[in-house]
C-alpha cells in the first residue's frame, strides 16, 4: 500500500508496503518492498524486489522480479514475471502474469490478473485483481484490490492495498 501503516486499518494485517521497512511500523510484517534488499531491515525478511537478482541479496531468497527468466537466476526459483508465459521458462512454475487469461497459458496455473473477472477465465481461479470489488465478482474470492480499505468491501477481506 502507498499509505503508512501507523495504525491498524480497521484490523486487517497489511502484507504489502511500498515503503521502506527501516522500523518495525507497529509490529506489520512487511512482505513486500519496492527497495534493494542490501541490508537487512531490521531482520525483516523481504519477499519481493524490483531488482535483478543476479547476486544473492545476503542470503534473503527473492520470490518476485520483473526481468525474464530466461536464466535460472543463481538457483532462485522466480514466481512473478511480467512477460507472457507462452513458453515454459526453462521450467519455472509461473504465478502471475500482467495478461489477460482469455487462453490457458501451457497449462499454467494464473494466480493474478490485471484485468476485471466479468467471466470465469477459462476456469482458472482469480487471486487478485485491480478493480474495485463493489460486487462479488462471479463468486471469485478477491484477495488484492488498489482501493484504501476504509470499508470491508463486502465481506472480503483485503490482504493488499495501494
Amino acid at each position: 500500500m502507498n499509505k503508512p501503516i501507523g495504525q491498524e486499518y480497521w484490523g486487517l494485517r497489511v502484507l504489502q508496503v511500498n515503503k521502506p521497512i527501516g522500523q518495525e511500523y507497529w509490529g506489520l510484517r512487511v512482505l513486500q518492498v519496492n527497495k534493494p534488499i542490501g541490508q537487512e531491515y531490521w531482520g525483516l525478511r523481504v519477499l519481493q524486489v524490483n531488482k535483478p537478482i543476479g547476486q544473492e541479496y545476503w542470503g534473503l531468497r527473492v520470490l518476485q522480479v520483473n526481468k525474464p527468466i530466461g536464466q535460472e537466476y543463481w538457483g532462485l526459483r522466480v514466481l512473478q514475471v511480467n512477460k507472457p508465459i507462452g513458453q515454459e521458462y526453462w521450467g519455472l512454475r509461473v504465478l502471475q502474469v500482467n495478461k489477460p487469461i482469455g487462453q490457458e497459458y501451457w497449462g499454467l496455473r494464473v494466480l493474478q490478473v490485471n484485468k476485471p473477472i466479468g467471466q470465469e477465465y477459462w476456469g482458472l481461479r482469480v487471486l487478485q485483481v485491480n478493480k474495485p470489488i463493489g460486487q462479488e465478482y462471479w463468486g471469485l474470492r478477491v484477495l488484492q484490490v488498489n482501493k484504501p480499505i476504509g470499508q470491508e468491501y463486502w465481506g472480503l477481506r483485503v490482504l493488499h492495498v495501494k
